[in-house]
């Protein structure tokens, strides 16, 4: 990378930040949404009778049972957060190395 091709990357790069965090705070309300629905669905299954284990771990494996599609839409959005995360991460740290290099073009020039 040359230091021009340095100088375009260091003033591209804090817009792709913002942009990754701005998706990475989507991705983190979208994890809380999921978990939220999971528990009103767990609720709703224990309340409408629905569940009717005579014990708590029968209870609780007719639940997970019951609520498997949400729970795995929450670990999906659970997934996305992680990837959001490691990308906001990466750029960061590109960023960082970017102006360090900036710093050792210009004591050498």
């Amino acid at each position: 990378m040359d230091r021009q091709q340095v100088i375009d990357r260091l003033l591209k790069l804090p817009q792709e930040i913002e942009e990754t965090e701005v998706a990475l705070l989507d991705a983190q309300v979208g994890a809380l949404a999921a978990k939220e629905t999971v528990a009103d669905r767990e609720a709703e299954l224990l309340v409408s009778g629905v569940i009717d284990g005579k014990n708590a771990e029968t209870r609780s494996a007719q639940v997970r049972a019951a609520t498997e599609a949400e729970r795995l839409a929450a670990r999906e959005t659970e997934n996305a957060v992680s990837r959001c995360r490691i990308r906001f991460t990466a750029l960061c740290n590109e960023f960082k190395a970017l102006i360090a290099a900036a710093a050792l073009i210009r004591e050498v020039a």
